[in-house]
């Protein structure tokens, strides 16, 4: 049986594509390589000792993201704003940010202390307010968060360190403070409030996933094009041989 090979631009097209999905099957695992690289990276500085936010007031944002810090200093109560629409344990509440003067006069450092229902708001910002001076442990963040702004009630959609920032009579760092230690994000059963505490930095992008499905329809794509110039073709022929001998008359 002879078999017909496809048209050539069939071929160089199909080659084309194959090579397009097995590349992009390929930079899905070295995606997938960096980001864990980064998750081991990350949890080496949050599971480090503290570095006082004084060493980093000058240091670049790669050296601070995700590193954990320790700041002394007094708050600034009249400077607290909360975030909106924060939902933990399925329930609404907020989170409260205050501005901790590192130094009389500034600068600043916006601090997340916590997260608390709304039910209990007025409770937890009196209790909070009775604090003065702090000496405290948490996660710094250094993030684009140029998108948090005001809303009409008062409270504000994210940290935005530099609109916050700007509406204070002193420096404001560039970056926050999320209060507390690393959190499995269980309900706390001690019930003190504001809840307080970070996740851990985990990869959440199936890199290994995606790679699967480009090598998986590489696969398909070249089982195709066998089926549609051998199999199909070869069956075809076969048709064509058996019509022929069937229209043959015998002698």
């Amino acid at each position: 049986m002879a078999l017909r090979a496809p048209p050539l631009i069939v071929v160089l097209a199909t080659l084309l594509a194959g090579a397009v999905l097995v590349w992009l099957g390929v930079w899905q695992l070295d995606r997938n390589a960096s980001k864990q690289d980064l998750v081991a990276s990350r949890a080496a500085s949050m599971s480090a000792v503290p570095a006082a936010v004084t060493t980093l007031i000058d240091a670049p944002p790669e050296a601070i993201e995700y590193r954990r810090a320790s700041a002394s200093g007094i708050w600034d109560h009249d400077g607290t704003i909360t975030i909106a629409s924060r939902i933990r344990f399925q329930t609404r509440g907020e989170e409260v940010v205050t501005p901790l003067l590192l130094a009389p006069g500034g600068p600043a450092l916006l601090v997340n202390r916590g997260w608390y229902p709304l039910t209990e708001r007025d409770r937890v910002l009196a209790e909070l307010r009775s604090e003065q001076r702090a000496d405290i442990v948490g996660l710094a963040r250094y993030v684009d968060d140029s998108a948090g702004r005001e809303l009409s009630i008062g409270s504000w959609t994210r940290i935005n360190t530099a609109a916050i920032g700007a509406g204070l009579p002193y420096e404001v760092l560039p970056w926050h403070l999320v209060q507390g230690d690393l959190s499995d994000g269980s309900n706390p059963s001690d019930g003190v409030l504001p809840v307080q505490g970070y996740p851990a930095f985990v990869n959440t992008t199936p890199h290994i996933e995606y790679a699967l499905t480009w090598f998986g329809l590489a696969i398909v794509l070249l089982g195709t094009v066998i089926a549609r110039f051998v199999i199909v073709r070869g069956g075809r022929e076969d048709g064509g041989v058996s019509a022929a001998q069937t229209a043959t008359p015998h002698t």
